[in-house]
């Protein structure tokens, strides 16, 4: 039997995203804040979208015999579905054949797909989701923001340090934090394939240089 890896979205904890700034200000001195904290929001919606790093449990859903369609409700307001990375059942913790659902369009439900097994009928299934930040949200999970934002914050320091023409662009120096970022990135990729086991790579905030 598999155990469920990943954290219920209930249970999230959050932080601001203002502790981002001990990170990043200062290789970027005289940056304008509403370019930062832009920059900031893209860098880590990229972030979630090229690593899945920010992922957890949705709440537990029963499969009725006459129901296709299902919503994932309850996601915090702060974040958006990106991918419906797997399914689960409740009891076993035993994925679900991929092949058996398919997430809308729209990321905020699924369908339950024509060849689906019928021994899914009555039992109870939990998603588990891939997530990114809402735009202008101001805060981000805490336990993702505790193992990523040093690699984060490289990316938001790379790409302001190749804004052309300011006081703080320095290509040579940005290509030392996009190399840092990758790196960030490459390691979230392999946690998440891990299932976040003992194994997968941790950073600790403000020693990213």
């Amino acid at each position: 039997m598999n155990s469920m890896p990943y954290k219920p979205i209930s249970d999230f904890y959050y932080t601001e995203l203002s502790k981002f700034d001990r990170l990043v200000l200062p290789h970027v001195p005289g940056v304008q804040m509403p370019l930062y904290e832009l920059q900031r929001e893209e860098t880590i919606r990229e972030f979630c979208r090229r690593s899945g790093a920010l992922i957890g449990q949705h709440d537990p859903i029963k499969i009725f015999e006459d129901q296709a369609v299902y919503g994932l409700e309850g996601v915090p307001d702060v974040m958006d579905v990106l991918t419906l990375t797997q399914m689960r059942y409740q009891e076993s913790g035993d994925l679900v054949n991929g092949k058996a659902y398919l997430l809308a369009q729209d990321r905020t439900t699924f369908e339950l797909q024509s060849d689906w097994p019928s021994g899914l009928q009555g039992q109870i299934i939990i998603p588990v989701v891939s997530l990114t930040l809402c735009r202008e949200a101001e805060r981000v999970e805490r336990n993702f923001f505790d193992r990523w934002s040093d690699g984060i914050a490289a990316g938001i320091v790379k790409d302001l340090m190749i804004v052309p023409k300011k006081q703080w662009t320095n290509p040579d120096a940005a290509a030392i934090y996009d190399h840092k970022y990758e790196s960030a990135v490459s390691n979230a990729k392999i946690a998440v394939s891990r299932d976040f086991g003992e194994f997968a790579p941790r950073t600790l905030p403000g020693h990213f240089e």
